[in-house]
């Protein structure tokens, strides 16, 4: 499925069917995506598999809360000789990010271009970006980059996401909208599908951290970092006390009354020594 549906103003919902706008839900994450660029750091690389190979693209988006944390976002992408852009691309997704995996991985996996019928034959999909809920039929063709399922587990392939994402809508986290903003804006596509970076499957997939590890290592920076803030707010409040200790002690220094000064004997002046009575002889 070519990339420039999921960054049109209307997500389609297969051949004929209504179309769900999600322009707002694009330029929020955009707003979004040009904060978090402008604080931290994303990471990329481009592997084929092969000179006639796979071509992949996988970026380190950073968390939005955690300071040293990144999820992978891997896109699989199919490039033609007249496409412009990575928006003219036929794309596949994944991302480890928990909003990808609770919300859009069932979803993607269960839907793509072509079926695989009972016998093992190939028929072409009639319902687009919506799931086939008949058990057992997964596209070969899905939009979930093949060989990712790995990384998730059964328990998230194998249950819809009911509460989360119960109507099924095969769209994409924010994640993945962040790595292709920064696909468009920093990468050339021609610096892609041109790499020679040749991985094989099995190291491209190395490089990408297996969800419930990654997880692990989250509620990990989680607890360092909730202890790095505690340890913070109390030097301030040690600050805040001493601060105000100061304070107290030359408050108590400026307003302790004072001992009464001695007043200082003065000596009689010669008038007052003149005027002596003396005793008046008798006459």
């Amino acid at each position: 499925m070519k990339l420039k549906e999921f960054l049109s103003d209307n997500l389609p919902l297969g051949k004929g069917s209504v179309k769900i706008p999600i322009e707002g839900y694009i330029q929020n994450y955009r707003k979004r995506y040009n904060t978090l660029k402008d604080e931290k750091a994303f990471k990329f690389e481009a592997y084929r598999t092969g000179i006639h190979g796979r071509v992949f693209a996988h970026v380190k988006v950073p968390s939005e809360t955690l300071d040293r944390f990144y999820y992978d976002v891997l896109l699989e992408i199919d490039s033609n000789p007249t496409a412009i852009s990575l928006r003219d691309c036929d794309v596949k997704f994944f991302s480890n990010c928990p909003s990808f995996v609770y919300t859009y991985a069932y979803v993607l996996y269960h839907t793509g271009t072509e079926e695989t019928d009972s016998k093992g034959s190939k028929k072409k999909s009639s319902s687009g970006l919506m799931i086939d809920m008949l058990k057992g039929k997964i596209p070969k063709d899905r939009l979930l980059v093949p060989g990712t399922e790995e990384k998730l587990g059964d328990d998230v392939l194998g249950n819809p996401p009911q509460s989360r994402n119960p109507h099924m809508i095969a769209m994409l986290d924010k994640s993945v909208y962040y790595a292709i903003f920064y696909l468009l804006d920093e990468v050339p596509l021609r610096y892609i599908v041109n790499t020679r970076r040749f991985r094989s499957e099995n190291q491209i997939l190395d490089s990408v951290e297996d969800f419930d590890t990654l997880m692990l290592k989250r509620k990990q920076e989680e607890r360092r970092e909730k202890a790095k803030k505690e340890s913070k707010q109390k030097e301030r409040e040690k600050e805040v006390k001493v601060v105000k200790r100061g304070n107290t002690m030359q408050a108590v220094r400026v307003t302790k009354p004072t001992k009464p000064t001695a007043a200082k004997r003065v000596a009689p002046t010669r008038a007052a020594n003149s005027r002596s009575v003396h005793k008046i002889k008798g006459t």
